[in-house]
């Protein structure tokens, strides 16, 4: 792709901003769809949105659990990677759609406006398999921290994230 999107200030910056942008409840089910196993696709034409995007939802989970390919133009099953970036005309293999879990963000840009400006870009979150209604206590802990008012601050939070990952893999 050679449009100057790598040099585009359109990305996530923090976990707050991803809670922001998407909402309890869909947040809710991409950490819950994370902390189970199930892939996150994000697919856009958007290099440096796509690739925050994951790497935001790459501090969730532990370093060992994660296998992050931020932005291909074809998909690679979840045994491969779990946090898959793909360019917006990569296709699926039909066979994904019967037999993987999974949860796919597709980010297109809505509207002309500033850069760095969010609000241009719509976020479809498509949810391919259902989950258990009881959500994992890591989800929960985490869901409370990022909607917390005030907004925690980054440092926090990521001190919160670290303790959390020690306490789940425990």
């Amino acid at each position: 792709m050679d449009d100057c999107q790598d040099a585009s200030v359109d990305k996530f910056t923090s976990l707050s901003q991803l809670a922001q942008i998407f909402g309890k409840t869909k947040l809710r089910g991409l950490i819950h769809h994370l902390v189970v196993g199930n892939q996150v696709i994000a697919r856009g034409q958007n290099k440096a949105l796509v690739e925050s995007l994951l790497e935001q939802l790459q501090r969730i989970i532990p370093h060992g659990c994660c296998r992050l390919q931020p932005f291909l133009d074809r998909y690679v099953h979840s045994y491969e990677s779990n946090l898959l970036g793909l360019q917006l005309e990569a296709s699926f293999p039909e066979a994904l759609f019967l037999s993987e879990e999974f949860v796919l963000v597709e980010i297109r840009q809505s509207t002309e406006t500033a850069e760095g400006d969010l609000s241009k870009f719509s976020f479809r979150v498509i949810f391919h398999s259902s989950l258990s209604e009881e959500v994992p206590l890591v989800v929960e802990e985490i869901e409370r921290v990022l909607f917390q008012e005030p907004p925690l601050a980054d440092t926090v939070l990521e001190q919160f994230l670290q303790s959390t990952k020690k306490k789940w893999l425990k």
